[in-house]
C-alpha cells in the first residue's frame, strides 16, 4: 500500500465562462476595507488584512491580504439569516497560483460541501493582477456536483500542505448565472450516433452531418443530464443513414466544425456459446464512502483494510495507521467495524473484515509514539500537531523503538475470538492483517524487528484458526501481501529464502497451508490475497506516461509483456520463471493449480495510478474487465475511487444503478489485436450480450466490425471523449455490426435490450386472440364511430347523437386511417378474408398501443428505482391480469393508461424544492411528459385529476427560481392551448358546429346522468377496484408503499411523490357516484413500481448481500423471469390461468354470435320472389354485443335493446 495513494488531486477544468448578472439581491460578502455586515472572521493560522491597498481590483479601494499556514485558512461566518437560493459565488483572486480549496458549510447543521480546488477552476491566476472568478453552484468544479440545499453559513479559503499567500477581492453569492448556449463538442457513437455536448439554449436546428462530403439526415434527438451532474447535457443525433469509413464533418451555430476521419473497421467476433464464470466480487472498494456510493456504482464487497487497521482495537474504536500518518492514535475515522459492517450490508455489499495479526492494538485516541518533546527534532512532524514526529531524526536514521504500551495494548487471538464471536453482523471475509511481511517499517513502533517466512506464517495460522472458531463459515483471505518483491521474500532478505530450501514466499506459504489442512483436517486459507500496484513510473503524467500507463494492464495477464519498470532488474530476488514479465494472473493461478489446489485468488488492494485522469478511467474499466476474463475470485480497489472521477465510473460502466455486465464472459476473438490501444471485452447478463468497448487512442476514433452481434436496440453506458467523464447514458440502436464507433480515450458499454420486442409480441397476441367483451365502450365509444366515419353506417349511441355530444372524435379517429386503407384498397369487401382484417387490423394497432404501458414502465422504472428493478416491473406488467383483461382492448381507458405511463416516464418524480433547477426543469424530457400527457387528457379528459396534481407539484418544486418556474408555465400553457384547440378544431369538423366536447363531458357525467349506470360506495377504488388490478401484485404493491414510508425522506422522494398521486386521484374519482375499475387503471404501472420495489427488495439477490457465499450471488435468472423468491414468482404466476379464462373464455358469447352470423349468406329472405335485407335483433343487455365494425353487413338491419339516459 503506497501511503500517497490516499490523496485524490481534483480533476482540473476550465469553467468556461457564462455570463453573471449580479442582482440587487446578490450577498455582498466583502467589498472594501472590511467583510460586510453579518459577516464575521472564523480564520485560523492566518495573517489578515481587510484593508489591504497594495493590490486592488478596480481603481480604488481595498481588498484582503491572505498569508495562510499549512492548512490554515481565510474563513468567514454569516450570523444573520442561512444562505439560500444562490446560484453561484464570484470573486476577485491574485497569487502565484495559489494552493487554496474553497469550502461551503452549514455550521448549524454540521454539513460541508465537497473542497474546489482553485486549479480545478483555473489555472492562470497571477500575482500581478486580480482574476474573476465563479463557481456555479449548478456545475461544482472538480466533480461537476450540485451544491445542496441546506442553510449555509460559511465559507473558507484552506491552503494546502505548503500553505498560500494571495489576495481576494469584491466577495459575493450570486443570485443567478446566465449561461451563453455553446456547443462543445460533437463526435462519432455506434453504428449510427453523433453524441453532441453543449451548455445553455443550443439551437440543435442548425446542427449538419456530413460524411464524404454528402448531408446525412437526422432522423432523431435525444438528451440526457446525468443525475449527479445535471449541468452537464448530451445529446444523442440519430443519422439516417449508418456510418462507414471516411470524413466526417459536424457542423453547429457559432461557425463550429467538429472533423473525424474514420477509419477502416477492426475485426472480431463474439461467441456467446464459449463462456466461464464471472465472480461479482471482483467490482469492490477499500472504504466506500456511503450506501448511496455502493448502490450508485454497484460495488460487491467492501474492504475493511489497510495500515490503520493493524492496530485497531475494536472494543474502543481506536486506531493507528503507523507510518503513513506519525505513528499517532486516533478514534477510527469510518466508526467502528461493527456499525461499518451493519451499513455497508445493508447498502447490498458483502463485506471483507482486516483481523490484527501483531501484539499490539491502539489504547486511546490521543497517544502517539514519537513525541518531538521526548525524542527530540525529527525530519517531520503532524502539521496539526508538531509535537508528534515521524520517527526518523533529521539525518534520516531512525529513532529507537519506544515502550509499546505507551500508545498500545496487548493483543492475542483470544481476543480476536471475542471480537469476531461478538459481531451482530458478521463479515463474509476476513483477512489476517494487512501487509504484515513490512511491519517493520511501516508499524516499527510496536513490531522493529524484520518479519520472518516463520513468523508471518504462524500468525496467519493462529489467527486464521481463531476466526474459523469464531465464524465456522467465515472465508480467510491471507496474506496480503504488500507488491512483487515481497511475494518472492521477505524483509529479513536473502538468507531468509535460502533457510527455506531457496523457495520464494508465497510458493512456500501456499505449501505449508496445504500441510496444515492436512495436519488439521481443516482449510484455514480460502483464498490467496495480495497487493499489487503497477511498479511502472507514470508520475509525469504526460502523453509518454499516459500512455505508458495503458500499456501496463498487459501486465495483468501477458506472457509477452516485458514489465516497464524495475520489475526484473537486478538483484532479481527471486526463483520465478520469465522473471522481467509479471503476467500476474496466469502465474499465480498456476501456482495455485500446482501447490494448493481449490485456494482461490484476490486482490485487495490495486489501483490505476491516477484516479481523475481519463487514463486511469480507462486503466480501472480494462482491468476489471480482465479481471471476469482470467478468473480473478475477488478485487477490492485502493482507496476508494471517487463516484464521478474516471476511475469511479469505471465501476459504474459495468454495474451502477442495477445494470450489469454480467455473471457470464463471453469469448472475443479479436483478428488483430492490439492491447496497448483497445480491448473489448464480452459477457451475457439474463441472456442479454453485453460489451465493454475501450479506445486507448488520444486523438482517433476507432471502428469495429464485430460478427455475432445482433443488431437491434442496446442500453448505452460511455465516459471520456469529446463528450468529457460524465455518466452519460441512452438507448440507441445498432444498425449494423459491421462498422461500430467508439470515440478516442473512451470506455463504452453496451448492452442488448428485449423488451420492446417482447411486449410488442406479446400484447398484438394477446389483442389478436381476445375473443371476449369487457365493456360496451371498446366497440361503441371507438371502433363504431370510427366504422361510421368511414363506411357511412353502424349505430352510434346517444354520447354521439345527441344536442350535446360528449364524446370527442380523436379517440375513434385513431382507427379511421385502418378503415380507409381497407376500404380505398378494396380489402374490405373482399368476402370473408375482408371482414377478418376489418377486426384483425385494429387489434394489431391496439396491441401496439398497450405495448407503450410495458416499454415505457421499464423505463420509468429505471429512472425512479434503478436500473435492477426494470426486469421484475415488466414482467409485473406483462403478467398483470387486469391488462391481460383491458389494455390489448380498444377502450379509451387503455390508451389513457398507456399514454399516461410515457408520460409518467419523462415527469421529474423526485421533484423537490431542495433540488437544483436543473434536475427540477430538463424542458427536453418534460416536453414529452407534457406532450404525451395532453394526449391521454384528449382521450380522457378526466385523465387531468392526475396531472393536475402533478404539475401543481412541480411548480412548487420551482417556486425558488420564477424565471425557470416561469419557462415551465409558459410550456405547459402552450401544449395545452394547442391540445384544446386541436380537438375543438376536429370536433366541430365532425360535429359541424362549433363545440367543445370536454365541457359538454363534464357537465354531464357530473350530473344525475352518471348514476343512471349505477353507483357505488366511496370506498370503491380502496376496496375493489385497486385489488382488481393489482390482482396477485397487491401484497407485493402495499408492501412497497409501506416501506416507502419507513425510508428516510430524502431517499423515496420520487416514490413519496407517486403514492401522493395515486392518493390524490383515488380520493377525486371517489367523490363521482358512478366508478368502474377502469377509471383508476393509469394508476395500475405506479402501482407495479412499488410492487417491483417491494420483490427486488425481498430477492434472494438482495438477501445474499447479508447471508448468501459466492454460489448464491452467481445464480441468476434466465431471460423472462426476474430473479424473485420462488413463492412470490409462484403466486404471481397464479394470474395466468385467469389471464388465459378471460382472453378466451370469459363473455365469449357475443363474439361467437357475429362470427356465425358473418358466416351466414348476405341475402337470405324472398319477398314477392326478391331477396330482401335481413333483420337481426339482439335481445341482449345494453350495448353488450359488438356492432357492425364486426359485423360488416350494410344491407343488414340491425337493432338491439337500448338504454339511453334520461337526458332531460
Amino acid at each position: 500500500m503506497h501511503s500517497g495513494s490516499c490523496f485524490v488531486k481534483l480533476l482540473a477544468f476550465v469553467l468556461a465562462a457564462a455570463i453573471s448578472k449580479v442582482a440587487a439581491d446578490d450577498l455582498s460578502i466583502y467589498t472594501d476595507n472590511n467583510v460586510n455586515t453579518g459577516w464575521e472572521n472564523w480564520s485560523w493560522s492566518s495573517t489578515i488584512d481587510f484593508a489591504a491597498t497594495d493590490l486592488i481590483a478596480g481603481s480604488s479601494g481595498s481588498s484582503i491580504s491572505v498569508t495562510s499556514e499549512q492548512f490554515a485558512a481565510l474563513s468567514l461566518h454569516y450570523n444573520a439569516a442561512p444562505i439560500k437560493g444562490f446560484e453561484g459565488l464570484q470573486f476577485d483572486i491574485a497569487g502565484d497560483q495559489p494552493d487554496i480549496s474553497i469550502s461551503i458549510e452549514s455550521v448549524a447543521d454540521g454539513v460541508i460541501s465537497p473542497s474546489m480546488a482553485l486549479s480545478s477552476i483555473s489555472q492562470s491566476i497571477t500575482s500581478d493582477s486580480f482574476t474573476t472568478v465563479l463557481i456555479n453552484f449548478n456545475d461544482l468544479p472538480g466533480n461537476g456536483g450540485t451544491l445542496a440545499d441546506q442553510n449555509w453559513d460559511r465559507i473558507s479559503f484552506q491552503a494546502g500542505n505548503n500553505g498560500a499567500t494571495y489576495h481576494v477581492d469584491n466577495m459575493l453569492f450570486v443570485e443567478s448565472i446566465v449561461i451563453s448556449p455553446e456547443f462543445l463538442s460533437a463526435e462519432p457513437l455506434g453504428s449510427n450516433v453523433v453524441a453532441v455536448t453543449t451548455k445553455g439554449d443550443v439551437d440543435f436546428s442548425t446542427v449538419r452531418v456530413k460524411l464524404n462530403g454528402n448531408t446525412v439526415r437526422i432522423t432523431g434527438k435525444t438528451s440526457y443530464s446525468p443525475v449527479d451532474t445535471p449541468a452537464q447535457s448530451i445529446t444523442y443525433l440519430t443519422l439516417a443513414s449508418s456510418l462507414r469509413p471516411g470524413k466526417l464533418v459536424i457542423t453547429a451555430d457559432g461557425g463550429k466544425s467538429f472533423d473525424y476521419t474514420l477509419s477502416n473497421a477492426l475485426s472480431g467476433s463474439i461467441n456467446k456459446s464459449v463462456k466461464s464464470p464471472i465472480n461479482p466480487h471482483i467490482y469492490g472498494v477499500n472504504f466506500p464512502v456511503s450506501a448511496d456510493y455502493i448502490q450508485h456504482l454497484g460495488i460487491t464487497i467492501s474492504r475493511w483494510g489497510g495500515n490503520a487497521v493493524t492496530a485497531y482495537n475494536p472494543f474502543d474504536g481506536f486506531t493507528n495507521a503507523g507510518a503513513d500518518w506519525y505513528f499517532e492514535n486516533r478514534g477510527s475515522t469510518d466508526g467502528t467495524a461493527e456499525d461499518w459492517l451493519a451499513w455497508v450490508q445493508g447498502a447490498g455489499s458483502d463485506a471483507l473484515l482486516t483481523v490484527p495479526a501483531l501484539d499490539w492494538v491502539s489504547k486511546d485516541s490521543t497517544s502517539y509514539s514519537y513525541p518531538v518533546s521526548i525524542y527530540g527534532e525529527q525530519a517531520d512532524t503532524d502539521p496539526f500537531n508538531s509535537d508528534a514526529g515521524n520517527g526518523l531524526f533529521p539525518n534520516g536514521s531512525a529513532v529507537a523503538p519506544p515502550d509499546p504500551t505507551t500508545v498500545y495494548t496487548g493483543w492475542n487471538t483470544s481476543l480476536a475470538q471475542t471480537w469476531l464471536k461478538g459481531l451482530a453482523n458478521k463479515p463474509l471475509m476476513v483477512a489476517i492483517d494487512n501487509e504484515i511481511e513490512i511491519a517493520s517499517s511501516t508499524h516499527r513502533d510496536m513490531h522493529p524487528d524484520p518479519m520472518s517466512y516463520d513468523e508471518e506464517l504462524d500468525r496467519v495460522v493462529r489467527f486464521a484458526t481463531t476466526a474459523k472458531e469464531a465464524i465456522p463459515d467465515i472465508l480467510v483471505v491471507a496474506p496480503s501481501t504488500c507488491c512483487w518483491w515481497f511475494y518472492w521474500t521477505t524483509t529479513v532478505g536473502w538468507d531468509d529464502t535460502t533457510a527455506h530450501n531457496n523457495t520464494d514466499f508465497l510458493p512456500w506459504f501456499l505449501g505449508q497451508m496445504k500441510a496444515v489442512e492436512a495436519t488439521t483436517g481443516k482449510r484455514l486459507l480460502d483464498y490467496l490475497d495480495i497487493h499489487y500496484y503497477f511498479a511502472a513510473d507514470t508520475s509525469a503524467n504526460d502523453d509518454a506516461a499516459k500512455a505508458k500507463r495503458l500499456r501496463m494492464t498487459r501486465s495483468w495477464w501477458d506472457e509477452s509483456y516485458v514489465d516497464e519498470s524495475w520489475v526484473g532488474q537486478d538483484p532479481i530476488q527471486n526463483h520465478q520463471p520469465e522473471a522481467d514479465r509479471v503476467e500476474l494472473i496466469p502465474r499465480f493461478k498456476s501456482l495455485i493449480d500446482t501447490i494448493y489446489p481449490g485456494t482461490k485468488l484476490s486482490i485487495s488492494e490495486w489501483n490505476s495510478q491516477a484516479d481523475n485522469d481519463i487514463t486511469g478511467g480507462l486503466v480501472t474499466a480494462e482491468s476489471l474487465g480482465i479481471f471476469g476474463r482470467y478468473g480473478i475470485d475477488a478485487a477490492t480497489y485502493w482507496a476508494t475511487p471517487g463516484e464521478k472521477a474516471p476511475a469511479g465510473l469505471a465501476y459504474w460502466l459495468y454495474r451502477g444503478y442495477g445494470t450489469y455486465f454480467g455473471d457470464q464472459t463471453a469469448q472475443v476473438k479479436l483478428y488483430n489485436p492490439d492491447p496497448d490501444t483497445w480491448s473489448i471485452f464480452a459477457g451475457s447478463d439474463n441472456n442479454k450480450l453485453t460489451l465493454v468497448i475501450i479506445n486507448k487512442k488520444p486523438d482517433q476514433a476507432l471502428s469495429f466490425n464485430l460478427s455475432n452481434v445482433p443488431t437491434g436496440s442496446y442500453f448505452m453506458r460511455h465516459f471520456g471523449g469529446a463528450a468529457g467523464v460524465a455518466k452519460w447514458q441512452t438507448t440507441i440502436t445498432l444498425t449494423t455490426n459491421k462498422f461500430i464507433v467508439v470515440p478516442s480515450y473512451t470506455a463504452v458499454f453496451l448492452k442488448q435490450q428485449n423488451t420492446v420486442v417482447s411486449s410488442l409480441l406479446i400484447r398484438i397476441c394477446v389483442a389478436f386472440f381476445t375473443r371476449t367483451v369487457f365493456q360496451p365502450d371498446e366497440y361503441f365509444q371507438s371502433l363504431e364511430p370510427a366504422f361510421h366515419l368511414v363506411f357511412g353506417y353502424g349505430h352510434l349511441t346517444w354520447e354521439w347523437i345527441s344536442e350535446t355530444p360528449i364524446r370527442s372524435i380523436i379517440y375513434p379517429a385513431l382507427n379511421v386511417p385502418v378503415y380507409w386503407f381497407l376500404k380505398a384498397s378494396g380489402l374490405a369487401y373482399a368476402g370473408a378474408f375482408g371482414d377478418i382484417l376489418l377486426i384483425l387490423l385494429p387489434k394489431i394497432l391496439h396491441g401496439c398501443f398497450a405495448a407503450l404501458t410495458d416499454i415505457w414502465l421499464c423505463e420509468l422504472a429505471r429512472v425512479t428505482l434503478g436500473n435492477d428493478y426494470v426486469s421484475t416491473a415488466h414482467f409485473l406488467s406483462m403478467s398483470s391480469l387486469f391488462h391481460a383483461l383491458a389494455l390489448s382492448r380498444s377502450l379509451s381507458n387503455s390508451l389513457e393508461t398507456s399514454l399516461s405511463t410515457v408520460a409518467f416516464a419523462y415527469y421529474p418524480w423526485d421533484a423537490s424544492s431542495k433540488l437544483s433547477p436543473q434536475v427540477l426543469y430538463n424542458r427536453q424530457r418534460l416536453w414529452k411528459t407534457l406532450i404525451f400527457s395532453a394526449l391521454a387528457c384528449l382521450i380522457r379528459p378526466t385523465n387531468a385529476v392526475i396531472w393536475v396534481f402533478l404539475y401543481l407539484r412541480l411548480a412548487w418544486s420551482l417556486r425558488r427560481f420564477p424565471r425557470i418556474l416561469g419557462k415551465m408555465l409558459s410550456d405547459a400553457s402552450l401544449v395545452a392551448f394547442t391540445a384544446l384547440g386541436s380537438m375543438f378544431i376536429l370536433d366541430s369538423l365532425y360535429y359541424s358546429r362549433p363545440l367543445f366536447t370536454p365541457y359538454n363531458f363534464l357537465k354531464t357525467n357530473l350530473s344525475s346522468v352518471s348514476l343512471f349506470y349505477g353507483s357505488s360506495p366511496w370506498h370503491y377504488y380502496l376496496t375493489q377496484a385497486i385489488p382488481i388490478l393489482c390482482t396477485t401484485a397487491l401484497p407485493f404493491a402495499l408492501h412497497g408503499i409501506i416501506t416507502t414510508f419507513r425510508q428516510p425522506k430524502h431517499s423515496s422522494a420520487a416514490l413519496g411523490n407517486m403514492l401522493n398521486v395515486i392518493l390524490w386521484s383515488i380520493s377525486i374519482y371517489s367523490f363521482a357516484g358512478h366508478k368502474e375499475w377502469r377509471f383508476i387503471h393509469p394508476l395500475l404501472p405506479l402501482l407495479h413500481i412499488f410492487a417491483a420495489k417491494s420483490l427486488i427488495d425481498m430477492s434472494p439477490k438482495a438477501q445474499s448481500h447479508v447471508k448468501a457465499k459466492v454460489k448464491t450471488m452467481n445464480a441468476r435468472a434466465t431471460a423472462l423471469i426476474p430473479p424473485l423468491r420462488r413463492s412470490h414468482l409462484t403466486f404471481l404466476l397464479l394470474s395466468l390461468p385467469a389471464s388465459i379464462y378471460v382472453i378466451l373464455f370469459y363473455c365469449s358469447g357475443p363474439i361467437s354470435v357475429l362470427s356465425y352470423l358473418r358466416s351466414l349468406p348476405v341475402n337470405v329472405t324472398l319477398v314477392d320472389g326478391k331477396q330482401q335485407p335481413q333483420s337481426v335483433g339482439f335481445l341482449m343487455p345494453c350495448h353488450s354485443t359488438p356492432g357492425q365494425a364486426y359485423l360488416h353487413r350494410p344491407t343488414w338491419e340491425v337493432w338491439s335493446l337500448g338504454c339511453e339516459p334520461p337526458l332531460q
